[in-house]
């Protein structure tokens, strides 16, 4: 499920065969594979099924979005590929919250580093053996992905992954072994690390930066000793990470400049111009989930500012564009959700695994700003989900020596 939630490997397949009837998500077999493969992932979940059922309020959010989107086909103006998305969106949703409250933080770890690495190793191998389509069209690597910004959230993804796995398994083994184990899970970070600057993808970068600052000052700002100097020191991050927002705000050009990319953001300005457009048209309720993307009227107008693209290059400006307004208010809820619940596991358990789980969830929603990363076979929606399928399990009682206490969320080993 996580190979395919890529949007590369199974429609490289589908293009070699040939016969292909849309790009990437849009073709008929992709679709019914990833549908199929998708709904052998919920029986093999289905150790799961009582406590997310048991979980009202992740339940009824994650559905509620899933059913205004299919809700959005009474006013699409494209119904087919609305509905498509719709029915793909929900299998993938309930695929991965059954995933996240049927396996441990660890078996789903594990899951992630080892379908990602496949991608990355294959990509290597395609560019290596001159497949077509491995350099996209800006001469960046894209292996199996077709575009640097597909390939490069692969490659990252696997090596912060590989990183936590790393890190989980020195706190598991005496010190004999870690030498062993932090020169291995180094020369796997290195590659995936090399490969990912091959892509040229900041996007992705961009948003584990910011996790890993929001994790950072989390961490800080915890009780315990030294506590005031601590959180002296999340609270100053904390400027400083908004002074670096505002930079990236209004010295966007010198930036830019400064790291030879295009003050538009590779174009995403001028798309999100447009954008806006669309979205002042139906504000509340939105053109149909992905269907404007079909209409003349938006390609005419994004190709007279020389753009291309059939997509928002944001995930939040995505959904308020296909499901207007009621569609962004329960995208943020669930995101909100999933911070939350994710945050306070890591307030109470600062161990690598749990505070992956946050980590990945900021990194979700910082991501979400320059790319559309919310849909069905998109992997930050997949991993959004699979986080929120791990914290529903009820409050269990963890026995520590002589005290109890009660910790939220699934245990981790």
């Amino acid at each position: 499920m996580l190979l395919m939630a890529t949007k590369g490997p199974v429609f490289w397949v589908r293009d070699e065969i040939g016969g292909r009837t849309g790009a990437f998500i849009d073709d008929w077999l992709v679709q019914l594979v990833f549908v199929v493969v998708g709904l052998v992932a919920i029986g093999a979940s289905r150790t799961g099924w009582p406590a997310l059922l048991d979980d009202r309020i992740t339940l009824t959010l994650v559905l509620a979005f899933v059913m205004w989107i299919g809700v959005s086909t009474a006013w699409s103006v494209t119904p087919s590929r609305t509905i498509e998305q719709a029915v793909m969106l929900a299998v993938g949703s309930v695929a991965a919250l059954s995933a996240g409250a049927a396996f441990s933080r660890f078996e789903t770890l594990v899951a992630l580093v080892m379908a990602l690495q496949v991608g990355v190793v294959v990509s290597v191998w395609a560019d290596v053996r001159n497949w077509a389509l491995s350099v996209d069209r800006n001469g960046d690597l894209a292996g199996i992905y077709f575009n640097r910004n597909s390939l490069g959230p692969v490659a990252l993804t696997a090596a912060v992954a590989s990183l936590v796995w790393c890190l989980d398994a020195l706190r598991r083994y005496d010190r004999s072994r870690r030498a062993p184990i932090v020169i291995g899970f180094g020369a796997v970070i290195a590659a995936d690390l090399a490969v990912w600057q091959a892509s040229g993808s900041l996007t992705t970068a961009f948003g584990f930066v910011a996790a890993a600052i929001a994790t950072v000052i989390l961490l800080l700002a915890r009780p315990g000793p030294r506590r005031s100097f601590r959180r002296a020191g999340a609270a100053t991050l904390a400027v400083l990470s908004l002074f670096g927002l505002g930079l990236l705000a209004f010295g966007r050009d010198w930036l830019t400049e400064r790291f030879d990319r295009s003050s538009t953001l590779s174009g995403r300005t001028v798309i999100w111009d447009v954008v806006f457009e669309f979205i002042a048209d139906r504000p509340l309720q939105g053109w149909g989930f992905m269907a404007v993307w079909r209409q003349p009227a938006i390609a005419e107008e994004l190709a007279s500012r020389g753009r291309g693209e059939r997509e928002s290059h944001s995930g939040f400006l995505e959904v308020l564009l296909g499901a207007g307004i009621v569609g962004l208010l329960l995208l943020l809820a669930i995101m909100a959700l999933a911070a939350w619940r994710s945050g306070v596991v890591a307030w109470q358990r600062p161990e690598p695994l749990v505070v992956w789980s946050f980590t990945l969830v900021v990194y979700v929603i910082a991501v979400n700003t320059g790319e559309t990363y919310v849909g069905a076979n998109l992997l930050p929606w997949i991993l959004l989900c699979v986080v929120l399928g791990q914290s529903v399990r009820p409050a269990r009682q963890v026995q520590s020596g002589n005290s109890r206490s009660v910790v939220m969320g699934r245990d981790v080993s």
